[in-house]
């Protein structure tokens, strides 16, 4: 979509622009872009990147790169690109870890780094009271930098965390680390995995009664697979996984509908023209996806991800224009996306000049609930309520209610205690100790009394 709306200078059926910047540019130059498939797959984003810049049937060669999705994945062609002085603009990839830029040079974002989740997870958790929260997070590189921002956020809210890593691909060291954090009596968690690992953690937590059992709360990062509305899962095979996944909260980025994207997407479902621009832009190896697709008939699911997409090449279509002359360089690209600020579809978008990621300047956080739907469940079909009920701004500094209430594990509003709740022992004293002060309390009284009679006989009797 934004791409075709770049060539035509024009934004919408109704001529009003997404970006403002779009209509008043004066620019000829053309653009043209082809889709690949990661597949969540280091190597083959590479191995797609490097085929690109070696091919002999045309001169063209990529000028910039949109994506990856995984920041493991990004991480990869981050540094390809690098060594080939081709900036890459990411929508989804989140790790710290991407801000370096003695690794990284070319690397840019339009979406903040899991610092933002974090900081939200953090004051969040401090506003209702919780003081203590353990930490799952998978060993690898996303992981470990995700879990030094959660370390980072927690410090800045008093917060102390237990922590635990688990190995990708280790069943073994996932029931481990639940085991874990169960014997720590704690009962507010923080969830750090990935696509791979998700399933097998929310079984192997609810098997072990710490994840999808009453009591225990757990807010997850990177968890935009839990709340797609249209998700459903089995009865039959998977009612360990929908009860596990129900109570959860996932902290995701609150940007706000924009009604003039959602307007296209319904142009986009109903124009075959546009339908097939959008699949011949895929590399033809990947075009038999669609043989079996109906684009007309997909439901419209507004995500955030398709907004931060149309600004991620927007970025690159602007700053490429903002060029002096058609034969500029990746650095010179590069620093014009750096610099540049644009009213885009995710609302106003502006980078760091350094790294490259975006400030996170207006953009809010929510708290979205996903809890079984027991209204529409029946017996073959799990359906999900997904509630972007709670709203956290981490520059003000508040936590505001903003749709129904949370609904934790065990299908209940009521938020379980911070820590379990102590049982006091009220027979502090042993057995044998109680008996001993009981027989030394005994002889006292024996000889009182004693000593008592002996005065009154003997109290005339005067002693020279």
């Amino acid at each position: 979509m934004a791409f075709r709306h770049f060539q035509e200078r024009n934004t919408t059926k109704g001529g009003n622009p997404i970006v403002k910047q779009l209509g008043d540019l004066d620019c000829d130059l053309d653009l043209t872009f082809e889709m690949m498939d990661t597949e969540f797959s280091p190597i083959t984003a590479s191995t797609h990147l490097q085929e690109a810049i070696l091919r002999t049937d045309t001169e063209q060669t990529p000028m910039a790169l949109v994506g990856a999705a995984s920041s493991s994945v990004s991480g990869a062609l981050a540094n390809l690109a690098g060594v080939l002085q081709i900036p890459q603009v990411s929508v989804t990839s989140t790790s710290s870890a991407l801000d370096n830029k003695d690794s990284y040079p070319y690397f840019g974002r339009v979406i903040p780094t899991n610092l933002g989740d974090t900081q939200a997870m953090a004051l969040y958790y401090k506003s209702i009271g919780v003081t203590h929260i353990g930490c799952l997070f998978i060993r690898d590189d996303f992981g470990s930098n995700f879990h030094r921002d959660v370390l980072v956020s927690a410090k800045q809210q008093n917060l102390t965390v237990t922590s635990i890593a688990f190995e990708a691909g280790s069943y073994t060291s996932i029931v481990n680390a639940l085991q874990y954090l169960k014997q720590t009596d704690l009962r507010y968690f923080f969830g750090i995995w990935n696509q791979n690992t998700w399933e097998a953690v929310f079984r192997a937590g609810y098997q072990a009664g710490i994840i999808g059992h009453e009591g225990y709360v757990w807010l997850l990062g990177d968890g935009s697979l839990f709340t797609d509305p249209t998700r459903t899962l089995d009865a039959l095979t998977d009612s360990d996984l929908a009860r596990a996944i129900s109570g959860t909260g996932v902290v995701q980025l609150n940007i706000k509908d924009n009604p003039l994207v959602n307007e296209e997407m319904k142009r986009f479902q109903l124009d075959p023209e546009f339908q097939q621009d959008f699949i011949n832009a895929h590399n033809p190896q990947h075009r038999y996806l669609f043989d079996t697709i109906d684009l007309g008939a997909q439901p419209i699911i507004r995500t955030v991800f398709q907004y931060l997409a149309y600004d991620a090449f927007m970025s690159i279509a602007l700053a490429a224009c903002n060029q002096t002359t058609h034969s500029f360089t990746g650095e010179e690209l590069l620093e014009t996306i750096r610099h540049q600020t644009f009213e885009g579809a995710s609302g106003f978008v502006e980078v760091n000049n350094i790294t490259g990621t975006r400030a996170p300047t207006g953009l809010p956080y929510t708290i979205t609930n996903v809890a079984i739907d027991w209204g529409k469940t029946n017996d073959t079909t799990f359906h999900f309520r997904i509630n972007p009920g709670i709203e956290v701004d981490y520059q003000s500094q508040s936590v505001h209610q903003i749709g129904a209430e949370f609904i934790y594990a065990g299908n209940s509003t009521r938020q379980p205690p911070s820590l379990p709740e102590i049982d006091e022992e009220m027979n502090l004293i042993t057995t044998p100790v109680q008996g001993f002060g009981l027989a030394l309390a005994g002889l006292v009284m024996v000889m009182s009394i004693g000593w008592a009679i002996f005065v009154v006989l003997y109290r005339k009797r005067s002693v020279i």
